[in-house]
């Protein structure tokens, strides 16, 4: 995959990867991935064998993933989070007014797109979800959004799954980010004691060099508090 470098009208920036322009035929989407907590674009073109171009290629379906705010080289996300809001809730709202308008405007003619659609991993859900509601309010569009894709993430919280990080997570109240260790990682995401196994080698081989610093503001909405507020504000309709 390519590596775009896309500026936005804030004069931040975001990066990640994409494919190569592809003859799409006429009403195709542009797949727009997001990433979960701890992780990078390189979660969809992990390994040859783990990637999304080879299915891009053989569908004709152009396909987008990004790094989102303040992971690897994109710009992190605005601070301070207003007081009435939440870290999830400002990163969708990010992604409504700046990322996604971007992609549109810079990708749509040159890959012969009709429309986009979000694919989101597990922490990137709470802010797919805030975009979403919002694109669906706005009478003049910035982007059309066709549809989302949410996966590794529930409507209701897992607390075995918060309960398996906890000792990892930094204790400090000053702390801005949080290292998992990889086999936390592959024991809650990929089933790595299950027997038989549930996923290949090259997945957990691949661990190691997906991992990354998670935001504590972004676990802590996505893990607790998003819970308690999303249906209420952006589940009405």
């Amino acid at each position: 995959m390519e590596s775009p470098l896309l500026p936005l009208s804030n004069k931040a920036i975001v990066t990640g990867l994409r494919t190569p322009p592809l003859p799409s035929p006429a009403g195709t989407p542009l797949i727009v991935a997001l990433h979960g907590g701890t992780y990078s674009a390189h979660y969809y073109d992990a390994t040859p064998s783990n990637s999304a171009l080879p299915y891009s290629k053989f569908l004709n379906v152009p396909f987008v993933s990004l790094n989102r705010p303040g992971y690897l080289d994109s710009t992190a996300l605005p601070t301070p989070i207003p007081q009435n809001s939440t870290y999830c809730q400002e990163e969708g709202k990010y992604l409504h007014h700046e990322i996604l308008p971007a992609i549109w405007k810079a990708y749509s003619e040159e890959h012969g797109v009709s429309s986009i659609v979000i694919l989101a991993h597990s922490l990137s859900a709470p802010m797919t979800i805030v975009a979403a509601a919002l694109n669906a309010l706005e009478d003049r569009k910035s982007y059309p959004l066709a549809g989302i894709i949410l996966s590794g993430f529930g409507t209701s919280l897992n607390h075995d799954t918060v309960t398996l990080m906890h000792p990892y997570l930094p204790t400090a109240p000053d702390a801005t980010h949080a290292v998992l260790p990889t086999f936390v990682k592959s024991e809650i995401m990929l089933c790595s004691q299950a027997d038989p196994p549930l996923c290949d080698k090259d997945s957990l081989a691949a661990s190691e060099s997906l991992n990354t610093a998670v935001g504590m503001a972004e676990f802590a909405d996505g893990c607790s508090t998003w819970a308690t507020y999303w249906r209420e504000r952006y589940a009405r309709n």
